[in-house]
């Protein structure tokens, strides 16, 4: 994977440990694929999260080649997804990660401290493997993902989206907290960004994309 940018800014430890390298009882089994996480699992918060059953899966795609077991879990729609721990915790945390359809993507990943982003990094995925991500030491009480761009490369369907595919996760809290250094805002945001044009969006009566050009869009509308 390929590492763009990153900050690191840690808070006191707690005590957690969270193992997640088996989904296969997150979700209720449906021949149509999809069944909804429900809110908590595990002691933690999980947000627009949805299960694929791989076996169900289309041939090919990331849901297939991401699977460590029958069913991963995907970001809905594309959109940003996140998982919320109990409370404030420095940690360590690992993801297996596979773009649904799309070679090239950009995954972000970000862990947030009470509204406050402490760690960001993104890496670009392809859809025919799994990518072992492993995050230096972060701290916070939530971690983000979010997608964006790549090419479409394991479906002919055009009207699929930046979904990513999660087959595992760890999480493990530290006792010690590492030196926190100064936040470096100056370092320049390296994705391509804009002009974002707002032409192909498809308004509703809800939200824009939460996530586009490599932008998070919070509390945005779209109108004709």
């Amino acid at each position: 994977f390929l590492l763009f940018t990153a900050r690191i800014l840690c808070v006191a430890a707690t005590q957690y440990a969270f193992d997640f390298y088996d989904l296969d009882d997150t979700c209720y089994y449906s021949k149509f694929f999809v069944s909804e996480v429900d809110g908590r699992y595990g002691g933690l918060r999980w947000s627009n999260f949805l299960c694929q059953h791989t076996e169900l899966a289309p041939a090919g795609s990331g849901y297939q080649n991401g699977a460590v077991s029958s069913v991963v879990l995907y970001n809905n729609d594309g959109y940003r997804a996140s998982i919320e721990l109990p409370q404030p915790a420095c940690f360590n945390a690992s993801f297996t990660v596979t773009s649904a359809w799309r070679s090239g993507m950009t995954l972000g990943v970000r862990v947030v401290n009470m509204g406050r982003v402490t760690f960001e990094s993104f890496y670009v995925l392809g859809c025919s493997q799994r990518t072992q991500i492993t995050l230096p030491v972060a701290c916070g009480n939530s971690i983000a993902f979010y997608s964006d761009g790549g090419t479409l490369t394991c479906t002919a369907d055009q009207t699929k989206k930046t979904q990513f595919a999660l087959g595992a996760i760890r999480i493990t809290t530290v006792e010690q907290v590492p030196e926190s250094p100064v936040p470096d805002y100056s370092i320049p945001l390296t994705l391509p960004i804009g002009p974002v044009k707002f032409d192909d969006i498809e308004c509703s009566d809800v939200f824009i994309p939460q996530t586009m050009a490599g932008l998070t869009w919070s509390s945005f509308f779209c109108t004709e």
